[in-house]
């Protein structure tokens, strides 16, 4: 058995005033969001850097123009990780798109995404969410 849970319970936090949105992403895109996903490395993977260059190739019918504006080697809960951020237009509509991400493959088998898909106008008021998404995403025991 694998997985993980995400506990919020201490890392989301309200917003300081009624009015301000905390997290809440527009429905008229379904593109842009937050994503938390495990499953299993059926594509057989050899490393996270492989990984994430298979999302980053280009793609005749998705978006053609992605800048990849950061890249890192991180540890995500001692899993060896990336967190890449990439800047895009959104095919659809043209408008400039920002997407935060880390993935992780542990012991091999299992993928861990944890991800922001938003505006670029957006994403200063977004991103908080996704630290804090970040901050409770908890690895449960691995049993062989």
């Amino acid at each position: 058995f694998h997985g993980f849970f995400i506990d919020l319970s201490r890392e989301l936090t309200p917003p300081g005033e009624p009015s301000q949105g905390c997290g809440t992403f527009p429905f008229y895109n379904p593109d842009i969001g937050l994503s938390v996903t495990g499953y299993y490395n059926t594509a057989d993977l050899a490393s996270v850097d492989e990984l994430v260059s298979y999302y980053l190739k280009p793609d005749d019918e998705q978006k053609s123009d992605v800048v990849v504006v950061e890249k890192a080697y991180i540890r995500l809960r001692g899993i060896p990780a990336i967190h890449y951020v990439v800047h895009f237009s959104d095919p659809k509509s043209g408008l400039a798109m920002i997407s935060d991400n880390i993935a992780a493959i542990r012991r091999g088998y299992f993928v861990y995404e944890i991800g922001l898909t938003t505006l670029a106008s957006r994403y200063l008021e977004e991103a908080p969410v996704l630290e804090q998404v970040i901050k409770g995403w908890k690895l449960l025991p691995f049993y062989e």
